[in-house]
């Protein structure tokens, strides 16, 4: 392959990826706004969510690899009402923020614990995975999701 053949195909690539990218906001949109609220349904939107995230993170890798920055519009396109930083209470259990906050992981004056900062949640599939690698209870994951479901929701 010449130069100019990689170039183009390269250009063809990244338009194939935004129309991916056109889909997948069409499937989120139409997602949000047919299914029932419950928790199933909103794994399903949040699972959409994730596969745009992918292709927005992939979109964002290629403009950097050739040196522009026409993507870079797109982390707006992320949906910042999905967001949340996730802490682990050093008493126990797990809570959200819609910041990251360095206070939050200060050393309690009773106890001497502090909270510990997991990462930051775009989707539930993304949130049940960070639990599990936390070694969280399934059912756990379930009611931490639920609890996400309503910070989110509450954002909007």
């Amino acid at each position: 392959m010449k130069d100019r053949e990689y170039k183009d195909a390269w250009q063809e690539l990244k338009v194939e990826m935004l129309k991916q990218l056109d889909i997948e906001s069409e499937r989120l949109k139409r997602a949000e706004k047919e299914l029932e609220d419950n928790v199933y349904n909103s794994y399903i939107i949040g699972k959409i969510s994730g596969q745009r995230v992918e292709l927005i993170n992939v979109l964002l890798t290629m403009t950097s690899l050739d040196n522009t920055n026409e993507f870079s519009n797109l982390l707006s396109d992320l949906g910042k009402s999905k967001m949340a930083h996730v802490y682990e209470h050093h008493m126990g259990g797990v809570y959200f923020s819609e910041d990251y906050d360095e206070s939050l992981l200060e050393t309690c004056e009773q106890c001497f614990d502090s909270d510990r900062y997991l990462g930051f949640a775009y989707s539930l599939p993304q949130l049940k995975d960070m639990l599990r690698e936390e070694s969280y209870a399934e059912d756990y994951i379930k009611e931490v999701c639920n609890k996400y479901i309503k910070f989110t929701e509450d954002k909007r």
